[in-house]
């Protein structure tokens, strides 16, 4: 199961570290566009801010789980 992030069309997307870690899988990874339903435009922003902030130590590289 894949999860899906919740994004209307023309809503504005907020760059905090909540509302991008929507766009992150369990792995860590960053949610393709097929499965956010963003505009190829957006999908950038989102990837680039999502680097950004793992640099900054706002959001992880990796997910470690925990049992």
């Amino acid at each position: 199961l894949r999860k899906q992030a919740s994004h209307a069309p023309n809503e504005e997307i907020t760059f905090d570290a909540a509302t991008l870690s929507k766009y992150i899988n369990r792995q860590g990874r960053i949610i393709p566009r097929i499965y956010t339903k963003l505009s190829a435009k957006d999908q950038r922003k989102v990837a680039k801010k999502i680097k950004t902030l793992r640099q900054m130590a706002l959001l992880p590289y990796t997910i470690v789980e925990q049992n």
